[in-house]
Parts: C-alpha cells; structure tokens; sequence
C-alpha cells in the first residue's frame, strides 16, 4: 500500500532539508521505557495487545533550525525493545512469562516545531512537538521461557519494521553552546512484523534525555 512507504519518504525528505552548510546541533541521547506488539485476528475478529517489556535505547543525532520554529533532527541509535505474554497450562492453571526481545538498529527522522519562552539573550527555555518517522533493522532476536535460558532466534519475527513517531520535548539552554532535551515520544509500527497468520504490529513509549552542543562549519 502507498501509506506504507510514507515513512521511507519522509526519511529521504528529512535528508534534503538538513542543510549542514551552517550552524548545526549534535547530540548524544538515551531513553527508557515500555514496548509491546498489538495483535488481531481477522478471520475471528479477535484482538489485542501484549504485555509490556522494558526498553531502551542510546543515540546519536544532528539537528539544524529549518525555520525559526522548525528544526529538523535525524537520529541513530541502537535499541533493545521486545513484547511479553502469559503461557497458561490449562492443566494445573500455571503460567510462565515468555519474553521475545530484539537488539535492532533504528534510524529516525523528525520534525520539532518548537516555542522559545523569553526574547534576546533570555531565550533560555522551550517546548516542541514532534513528528517524524522509524526504520529499524533487527539484528538479534531471543526468546525467553520462565526461568530458562534466552535462545536466539531467526524467522519468526521479520527483520525490518517501520512507522512513525509523535512526542513532546522540553529543552533548556545550558549555555550559549550547550542544551538539554528532554521528551516523550509514542513510536508505532505500520507493518505488520510476524510471519504468521496474526497481523502484529510494534509501539513503545518512552522517555529520553539528551545532551545536545553546537557545531559550526
């Protein structure tokens, strides 16, 4: 479907603007928080969402001002993220927690449409929104049964996942040259990730803190 190369697109587009020529922004950025998969069925109208797993991720990025009030961040990070569920046996009425957890690389692009409380030299704070969009590339895959040993896996997962990204951020003027970020983002994936017949699809929240300095030329 065309909706699904949107986020590819946008990633392109994102490139073609950051113009580097001028005065930039890098920036160094890590974050916690949950994922998990929403699944359904279609041939029985059935649906919902694993549990959450932990998560993490650690990054770098570039930001340049498109505008006054738009910048333009592209980032590169390397994520662990995943899903959890319940295994009952029906038996006895026990259950033992199964974890599917991925180490992936993850290249996001972002819009931050941002506004700066105060004038001149007290322009020390400001608030943003973000938009933008993911592609993630799968490098491990483990499950984990109970108290057992994480067993890598290939194939039942497919290995790129792609979607796209809204959050908020708050960021505060260190120095002239220094900043910190931090922000809340909602990922969501657009495809569906399994190789079977259940249309399963990633999110994850999170929230990160990044450290950010000015670059010239």
């Amino acid at each position: 479907m065309k909706i699904m190369k949107l986020p590819v697109c946008l990633v392109f587009l994102i490139f073609l603007h950051l113009d580097l020529s001028g005065q930039a922004e890098a920036g160094l950025r890590v974050s916690s928080g949950a994922s998990y998969v929403r699944s359904g069925d279609q041939l029985y109208d059935r649906h919902g969402s694993s549990d959450p797993l932990f998560s993490w991720s650690i990054g770098v990025n570039i930001q340049k001002n498109l505008t006054s009030k738009m910048a333009g961040i592209l980032e590169l990070q390397t994520a662990r993220k995943g899903y959890s569920f319940q295994i009952r046996n029906y038996f006895d009425l026990n259950s033992i927690e199964a974890k599917r957890t991925k180490l992936s690389i993850t290249l996001n692009a972002l819009s931050v449409y941002q506004w700066t409380l105060g004038t001149g030299k007290k322009k020390v704070q400001s608030f943003g929104l973000q938009y933008g969009c993911f592609l993630t590339r799968n490098t491990l895959q483990r499950w984990k049964y109970g108290e057992q040993k994480p067993v890598n896996v290939d194939g039942s997962d497919k290995p790129w996942d792609t979607g796209f990204i809204v959050g908020a951020g708050y960021r505060n003027h260190l120095s002239k040259k220094k900043f910190l970020v931090i922000d809340f983002r909602y990922n969501q994936g657009l495809f569906d990730i399994s190789t079977s017949p259940e249309r399963t699809k990633s999110r994850s929240l999170e929230v990160g803190v990044c450290y950010a300095f000015a670059i010239k030329k």
